[in-house]
Parts: C-alpha cells; sequence; structure tokens
C-alpha cells in the first residue's frame, strides 16, 4: 500500500513570556515539553500539538511557553488511521513519529524567533531523541 501525507496547516497556538521575571543565568532553566495527536475522521487529518514551557529551576517559575499546532492529511486516511473514539491506531507508527517531529522542528523554530530581544534569546529549545517521542505516543496509540 502507498500512503501519502502531507501539510495542511501549520499556526502557532500559544505564546506567552513572562517579562517581569528576572533570570540571573539563562542555563538555569528546564524546559518541559508535551504534544498530543488526534484523528478527525471526517475530515481525514492527523491533526499535532506540541508546545513546551521554559521553567526556572530556581524557583519553577514559568518564563516562557509556546506551542504550535500542525494538520496532516493522510491518504488512504481509513485503511491508515483507525479511529475509536477519541483514540485512534496506526499500523504505521512511524508516519506518526514524522508528524511529531516536523511540529517539533516548527515550534523549535518559532520558539527562536519569538526570544529574539527578549531576556530569554539565545536559549535553544534541546533536540528530543526520536525513541523518546515514538515511546511516548506508542504508549496511547
Amino acid at each position: 500500500m502507498q500512503i501519502r501525507y502531507n501539510i495542511q496547516s501549520l499556526k502557532e497556538s500559544e505564546f506567552k513570556i513572562n517579562y517581569d521575571y528576572n533570570l540571573e543565568d539563562k542555563a538555569a532553566v528546564t524546559f518541559e515539553f508535551f504534544h498530543t495527536e488526534k484523528a478527525d475522521s471526517n475530515a481525514k487529518v492527523i491533526v499535532v500539538e506540541a508546545g513546551c514551557s521554559v521553567v526556572s529551576v530556581k524557583d519553577n517559575t514559568e518564563l516562557a511557553k509556546n506551542s504550535v499546532r500542525a494538520e496532516f492529511s493522510i491518504m488512504p486516511f481509513d485503511d491508515v488511521i483507525k479511529v475509536d473514539g477519541i483514540t485512534f491506531r496506526t499500523p504505521v507508527p512511524q508516519l506518526i513519529d514524522t508528524f511529531i517531529n516536523v511540529t517539533l522542528g516548527a515550534l523549535r523554530g518559532i520558539f527562536s524567533k519569538n526570544m529574539l530581544g527578549t531576556y530569554l534569546d539565545g536559549i535553544v529549545l534541546p533536540l528530543i531523541p526520536m525513541k523518546v517521542i515514538s515511546e511516548s505516543h506508542k504508549q496511547r496509540l
């Protein structure tokens, strides 16, 4: 079976920064990532949302939060994605890995652009090993 996919949309879904915080050491932050995947069988798309919060290690204050939302079409959708209520399954989990990876890459670029000129300028979201991403979503697929 030949599977074709395409990105339909990519949008920033949230951005906020705590402009009042006085960060003394840019290395004293942690990154809290999240991602979700949903199947829309009517629109024949997979929706992936990925985001990250930058948090101060000193006092656990959220310094910034950014997220992006992407929609990917798949053909033939019904052969590749089996929707069961609010969850879905696929015999091709690598496809979902690809969608998450694309969305995280977009998040990384949008985050860098948003941090320009702020006290978080120069902070780069770390790379996440694909194995970690795969394991986190395979538990849900």
